[in-house]
């Protein structure tokens, strides 16, 4: 069964694959470029007619914030972990749109994640983590270093979430 979570999951997964809004000719356009189509039942989620989505992956848990590598990797953050394990990394091998290899790191909780300059950046309810990537390796250097911390775990909303300007 799908998570509580997964029907916003799909929906950024699909506007990140370029399956958003487009109309009929241009999302069969979109689909000869090599992007996954959209699936008949759009992941069984209600769209206006003109955006269409897809299950690239499902049963993945509380998935709380998705960050997205130039090269398709998608990295998601649990709230709580899964299996110790709260930052999940997913990659489509095979070209056809659906996740087939996930691993998995990170044992705290927390709900940030984010990419910046060839690192993945995550935080738990009291820090900020980075990992370096090492080429293309789905999972980043997985020994963290805490970038930032000592902020108050505040129970219901502890998750830190933060962003990346340009500079």
């Amino acid at each position: 069964t799908r998570s509580y979570y997964l029907p916003y999951f799909v929906i950024l997964l699909a506007l990140g694959f370029g399956i958003s809004a487009c109309s009929e000719p241009a999302r069969q356009a979109t689909t000869q470029s090599g992007l996954p189509a959209a699936d008949s039942d759009n992941g069984q989620i209600t769209l206006p007619s003109q955006f269409g989505a897809a299950v690239v992956a499902d049963s993945l848990g509380r998935v709380r914030h998705i960050a997205v590598r130039d090269n398709g990797d998608i990295y998601v953050k649990m709230r709580r972990g899964k299996e110790g394990q709260s930052i999940l990394a997913l990659r489509d091998t095979d070209g056809d749109g659906r996740v087939d290899q996930r691993e998995s790191c990170g044992d705290y909780s927390g709900t940030g994640i984010g990419i910046y300059q060839n690192s993945l950046y995550a935080s738990s309810d009291t820090c900020v983590y980075r990992y370096a990537f090492q080429g293309e390796q789905l999972l980043p250097n997985t020994s963290g270093e805490k970038i930032a911390g000592g902020f108050i775990s505040q129970g219901q909303h502890a998750g830190k979430t933060f962003t990346f300007d340009q500079a």
